[in-house]
Protein backbone atom coordinates (compact mmCIF):
# COMPACT_ATOMS: atom_id res chain seq x y z
CA UNK A 1 0.00 0.00 0.00
CA UNK A 2 3.12 2.52 0.74
CA UNK A 3 4.78 1.40 -2.36
CA UNK A 4 1.39 2.09 -4.71
CA UNK A 5 0.96 5.24 -3.11
CA UNK A 6 4.49 6.60 -2.95
CA UNK A 7 4.51 5.55 -6.63
CA UNK A 8 1.18 7.66 -7.11
CA UNK A 9 2.90 10.94 -5.62
CA UNK A 10 5.94 10.48 -7.56
CA UNK A 11 3.17 10.23 -10.82
CA UNK A 12 2.03 13.45 -9.50
CA UNK A 13 5.47 15.08 -8.87
CA UNK A 14 6.20 14.68 -12.79
CA UNK A 15 2.82 16.15 -13.93
CA UNK A 16 2.47 19.40 -11.59
CA UNK A 17 5.07 19.12 -8.79
CA UNK A 18 8.12 21.42 -10.06
CA UNK A 19 5.48 24.28 -9.53
CA UNK A 20 7.62 27.04 -7.73
CA UNK A 21 5.88 28.01 -3.87
CA UNK A 22 5.66 31.48 -2.72
CA UNK A 23 8.62 32.44 -0.60
CA UNK A 24 8.99 32.06 3.03
CA UNK A 25 10.62 33.28 5.65
CA UNK A 26 13.90 31.29 6.38
CA UNK A 27 13.10 30.69 9.98
CA UNK A 28 9.28 29.52 8.96
CA UNK A 29 10.60 27.59 6.15
CA UNK A 30 13.25 24.85 7.45
CA UNK A 31 15.09 22.96 4.90
CA UNK A 32 14.40 19.34 4.62
CA UNK A 33 16.81 17.83 1.91
CA UNK A 34 19.73 18.80 -0.44
CA UNK A 35 19.93 17.09 -3.43
CA UNK A 36 23.46 17.80 -5.55
CA UNK A 37 23.67 21.43 -3.16
CA UNK A 38 20.37 22.26 -4.04
CA UNK A 39 18.09 23.15 -0.77
CA UNK A 40 14.49 21.73 -0.75
CA UNK A 41 12.74 23.10 1.75
CA UNK A 42 9.05 22.68 3.63
CA UNK A 43 7.45 24.87 1.31
CA UNK A 44 8.23 22.68 -1.30
CA UNK A 45 6.42 19.70 0.05
CA UNK A 46 3.80 22.49 0.66
CA UNK A 47 3.53 23.14 -2.91
CA UNK A 48 3.63 19.37 -3.56
CA UNK A 49 0.64 18.46 -1.01
CA UNK A 50 -1.34 21.37 -3.09
CA UNK A 51 -0.87 19.21 -6.24
CA UNK A 52 -2.50 15.97 -5.19
CA UNK A 53 -6.15 15.55 -5.39
CA UNK A 54 -8.71 16.98 -2.81
CA UNK A 55 -8.54 14.04 0.17
CA UNK A 56 -4.70 13.87 0.44
CA UNK A 57 -4.72 18.29 0.46
CA UNK A 58 -6.73 17.71 3.20
CA UNK A 59 -4.28 15.33 5.28
CA UNK A 60 -1.92 16.70 7.98
CA UNK A 61 1.42 17.22 6.31
CA UNK A 62 3.15 14.89 8.92
CA UNK A 63 1.07 11.78 7.51
CA UNK A 64 2.14 12.59 3.82
CA UNK A 65 5.92 13.96 4.28
CA UNK A 66 8.19 10.71 3.69
CA UNK A 67 6.18 10.35 0.71
CA UNK A 68 6.33 14.14 0.22
CA UNK A 69 10.16 14.00 0.95
CA UNK A 70 10.12 11.46 -2.00
CA UNK A 71 8.48 13.70 -4.26
CA UNK A 72 10.17 16.30 -4.15
CA UNK A 73 13.74 14.91 -4.05
CA UNK A 74 13.11 12.74 -7.62
CA UNK A 75 11.68 15.53 -8.75
CA UNK A 76 14.54 17.52 -8.02
CA UNK A 77 16.90 15.01 -9.49
CA UNK A 78 14.67 14.45 -12.88
CA UNK A 79 15.14 18.75 -13.32
CA UNK A 80 18.78 17.96 -12.89
CA UNK A 81 19.01 15.26 -15.50
CA UNK A 82 16.68 17.68 -17.62
CA UNK A 83 19.48 20.28 -17.48
CA UNK A 84 22.41 17.98 -17.74
CA UNK A 85 20.69 16.34 -20.74
CA UNK A 86 19.52 20.19 -22.35
CA UNK A 87 16.01 18.86 -23.09
CA UNK A 88 15.22 22.60 -23.59
CA UNK A 89 17.04 22.40 -27.52
CA UNK A 90 15.14 19.55 -28.27
CA UNK A 91 12.51 20.31 -31.33
CA UNK A 92 9.76 18.38 -29.76
CA UNK A 93 10.24 19.99 -25.62
CA UNK A 94 10.04 23.80 -27.92
CA UNK A 95 6.54 22.47 -29.14
CA UNK A 96 5.51 21.20 -25.80
CA UNK A 97 6.47 24.26 -24.12
CA UNK A 98 4.82 26.49 -26.80
CA UNK A 99 1.66 24.50 -26.01
CA UNK A 100 1.88 24.37 -22.39
CA UNK A 101 2.82 28.22 -22.89
CA UNK A 102 -0.10 29.38 -24.46
CA UNK A 103 -2.71 26.59 -22.80
CA UNK A 104 -1.30 29.05 -19.13
CA UNK A 105 -1.99 32.06 -21.46
CA UNK A 106 -5.61 31.10 -22.29
CA UNK A 107 -5.99 30.42 -18.32
CA UNK A 108 -4.72 33.51 -17.19
CA UNK A 109 -7.01 35.41 -19.59
CA UNK A 110 -9.94 33.42 -18.36
CA UNK A 111 -9.42 33.41 -14.66
CA UNK A 112 -8.64 37.07 -14.86
CA UNK A 113 -12.31 37.69 -16.10
CA UNK A 114 -13.95 35.49 -14.20
CA UNK A 115 -12.08 37.22 -11.21
CA UNK A 116 -12.99 40.79 -12.31
CA UNK A 117 -16.79 39.88 -12.83
CA UNK A 118 -17.52 37.81 -9.80
CA UNK A 119 -16.92 40.15 -6.58
CA UNK A 120 -17.55 38.90 -3.32
CA UNK A 121 -20.96 41.20 -3.90
CA UNK A 122 -21.51 40.23 -6.95
CA UNK A 123 -21.49 36.45 -5.50
CA UNK A 124 -23.81 37.54 -2.55
CA UNK A 125 -26.22 38.70 -5.12
CA UNK A 126 -26.45 35.43 -7.09
CA UNK A 127 -26.90 33.48 -3.14
CA UNK A 128 -29.83 35.57 -2.54
CA UNK A 129 -31.89 34.98 -6.13
CA UNK A 130 -31.01 30.91 -5.31
CA UNK A 131 -32.69 31.59 -1.99
CA UNK A 132 -35.70 33.22 -3.96
CA UNK A 133 -35.71 30.97 -6.59
CA UNK A 134 -35.51 27.58 -3.91
CA UNK A 135 -38.34 27.83 -1.40
CA UNK A 136 -37.34 25.78 2.00
CA UNK A 137 -37.92 21.88 1.57
CA UNK A 138 -40.34 19.89 3.56
CA UNK A 139 -38.77 17.38 5.37
CA UNK A 140 -39.97 14.76 8.13
CA UNK A 141 -38.02 12.32 10.01
CA UNK A 142 -39.35 8.81 9.96
CA UNK A 143 -38.83 5.58 10.80
CA UNK A 144 -39.66 1.96 8.46
CA UNK A 145 -40.11 -1.70 8.60
CA UNK A 146 -39.10 -3.64 5.80
CA UNK A 147 -40.64 -6.65 5.54
CA UNK A 148 -40.26 -8.95 1.60
CA UNK A 149 -44.27 -9.43 1.69
CA UNK A 150 -47.49 -7.65 2.11
CA UNK A 151 -48.79 -9.93 4.47
CA UNK A 152 -45.74 -9.67 6.24
CA UNK A 153 -46.27 -5.92 6.80
CA UNK A 154 -50.05 -6.24 7.15
CA UNK A 155 -49.01 -8.33 10.61
CA UNK A 156 -47.02 -5.92 11.20
CA UNK A 157 -49.59 -2.94 11.22
CA UNK A 158 -51.94 -5.00 13.42
CA UNK A 159 -49.14 -5.84 15.74
CA UNK A 160 -49.08 -2.10 16.22
CA UNK A 161 -52.63 -1.54 16.27
CA UNK A 162 -52.23 -3.90 19.12
CA UNK A 163 -49.83 -1.59 21.09
CA UNK A 164 -46.37 -3.16 19.61
CA UNK A 165 -43.32 -1.12 20.24
CA UNK A 166 -42.53 0.34 16.52
CA UNK A 167 -38.50 0.53 17.42
CA UNK A 168 -38.46 -3.12 18.93
CA UNK A 169 -40.47 -4.58 15.84
CA UNK A 170 -37.95 -2.90 13.38
CA UNK A 171 -35.45 -4.46 14.95
CA UNK A 172 -36.79 -7.84 15.56
CA UNK A 173 -38.79 -8.34 11.94
CA UNK A 174 -37.59 -5.30 9.63
CA UNK A 175 -34.74 -7.19 6.70
CA UNK A 176 -33.22 -3.69 6.42
CA UNK A 177 -29.84 -4.31 7.21
CA UNK A 178 -29.27 -1.05 9.61
CA UNK A 179 -32.28 -1.75 11.65
CA UNK A 180 -30.66 -3.38 14.27
CA UNK A 181 -28.58 -0.33 15.29
CA UNK A 182 -31.32 2.56 14.12
CA UNK A 183 -34.64 0.45 15.21
CA UNK A 184 -35.53 1.91 11.09
CA UNK A 185 -34.90 5.30 11.92
CA UNK A 186 -34.20 7.15 8.40
CA UNK A 187 -33.64 10.62 10.17
CA UNK A 188 -34.84 13.73 8.52
CA UNK A 189 -34.95 13.52 4.68
CA UNK A 190 -36.74 15.53 1.72
CA UNK A 191 -39.04 14.17 -1.18
CA UNK A 192 -36.66 13.57 -3.50
CA UNK A 193 -34.37 11.81 -1.53
CA UNK A 194 -36.46 8.69 -1.50
CA UNK A 195 -38.34 6.35 -4.58
CA UNK A 196 -41.51 8.25 -5.02
CA UNK A 197 -43.67 5.08 -3.26
CA UNK A 198 -41.95 5.55 -0.33
CA UNK A 199 -41.78 9.54 -0.21
CA UNK A 200 -45.47 9.80 -0.89
CA UNK A 201 -46.19 7.17 1.71
CA UNK A 202 -44.30 8.96 4.05
CA UNK A 203 -45.00 12.97 3.19
CA UNK A 204 -48.54 11.90 3.68
CA UNK A 205 -48.65 11.03 7.41
CA UNK A 206 -48.22 13.45 10.06
CA UNK A 207 -45.87 12.98 13.26
CA UNK A 208 -46.95 9.96 15.27
CA UNK A 209 -48.51 8.53 12.24
CA UNK A 210 -48.26 5.07 10.77
CA UNK A 211 -48.83 3.89 7.20
CA UNK A 212 -50.42 0.64 5.59
CA UNK A 213 -48.04 -1.51 3.62
CA UNK A 214 -46.39 0.84 1.28
CA UNK A 215 -44.69 -1.28 -1.56
CA UNK A 216 -41.72 -0.28 -3.58
CA UNK A 217 -38.77 -2.25 -5.37
CA UNK A 218 -37.16 -3.16 -1.90
CA UNK A 219 -40.12 -4.78 -0.41
CA UNK A 220 -42.85 -3.85 1.92
CA UNK A 221 -42.60 -1.18 3.88
CA UNK A 222 -44.47 0.21 7.35
CA UNK A 223 -43.53 3.88 8.28
CA UNK A 224 -43.71 5.86 10.97
CA UNK A 225 -43.00 9.63 10.99
CA UNK A 226 -42.12 11.26 13.99
CA UNK A 227 -41.20 15.01 13.49
CA UNK A 228 -41.49 17.45 10.24
CA UNK A 229 -39.96 20.77 9.53
CA UNK A 230 -39.29 22.99 7.25
CA UNK A 231 -35.06 22.27 6.17
CA UNK A 232 -32.87 25.44 7.03
CA UNK A 233 -31.66 26.90 3.65
CA UNK A 234 -27.68 26.30 3.32
CA UNK A 235 -25.55 29.15 4.31
CA UNK A 236 -23.53 31.18 2.04
CA UNK A 237 -20.60 29.77 2.87
CA UNK A 238 -21.73 26.03 2.28
CA UNK A 239 -22.71 26.91 -1.29
CA UNK A 240 -20.62 29.93 -2.70
CA UNK A 241 -18.12 27.66 -4.12
CA UNK A 242 -20.96 26.10 -6.15
CA UNK A 243 -22.30 29.28 -7.07
CA UNK A 244 -18.98 30.70 -8.04
CA UNK A 245 -18.56 27.96 -10.20
CA UNK A 246 -22.00 27.98 -12.22
CA UNK A 247 -21.31 31.69 -12.48
CA UNK A 248 -17.48 31.45 -13.75
CA UNK A 249 -19.15 29.30 -16.79
CA UNK A 250 -21.30 32.01 -17.46
CA UNK A 251 -18.87 34.70 -17.52
CA UNK A 252 -16.61 32.61 -19.67
CA UNK A 253 -19.29 31.70 -22.30
CA UNK A 254 -20.41 35.55 -22.07
CA UNK A 255 -16.26 36.94 -22.74
CA UNK A 256 -15.46 34.71 -25.71
CA UNK A 257 -19.29 35.70 -27.16
CA UNK A 258 -17.54 39.10 -27.10
CA UNK A 259 -13.90 38.24 -28.45
CA UNK A 260 -15.98 36.35 -31.86
CA UNK A 261 -18.27 39.58 -31.98
CA UNK A 262 -14.95 42.14 -31.90
CA UNK A 263 -12.87 39.99 -34.11
CA UNK A 264 -12.80 39.09 -37.81
CA UNK A 265 -13.11 35.34 -38.34
CA UNK A 266 -13.17 33.43 -41.55
CA UNK A 267 -14.27 29.93 -41.70
CA UNK A 268 -13.29 27.10 -44.20
CA UNK A 269 -14.95 23.79 -45.02
CA UNK A 270 -12.57 21.06 -44.08
CA UNK A 271 -10.63 20.67 -47.23
CA UNK A 272 -9.62 24.47 -46.67
CA UNK A 273 -12.12 25.97 -49.60
CA UNK A 274 -14.12 28.92 -49.43
CA UNK A 275 -17.66 28.49 -47.51
CA UNK A 276 -20.58 29.94 -50.13
CA UNK A 277 -22.62 31.16 -47.37
CA UNK A 278 -21.31 32.58 -44.26
CA UNK A 279 -22.21 30.71 -40.73
CA UNK A 280 -24.15 32.66 -37.87
CA UNK A 281 -21.98 32.66 -34.85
Amino acid sequence: MIRSFRAFLFLAAVMGALLVAPPARAEDDPVVARVNGVELRKSDLETARANLPEQYRQMPLDLLYEPLLDQIINSRLLLDQAVTAKVEDAAEFQRQLAISRDQLAREFVLRTEVDRVITEDVLRQRYDEYLAANSPEQQVRASHILVATEDEAKAIVDELGKGADFAELAKARSTDPSAAQNAGDLGFFSKGDMVPEFSEAAFALEPDQTSGPVQTAFGWHVIRVAERRTAEPPAFDQIAEQLRAEMAGEVIAAYVKTLQGNAVIERFNLDGTSRAEPVAQ
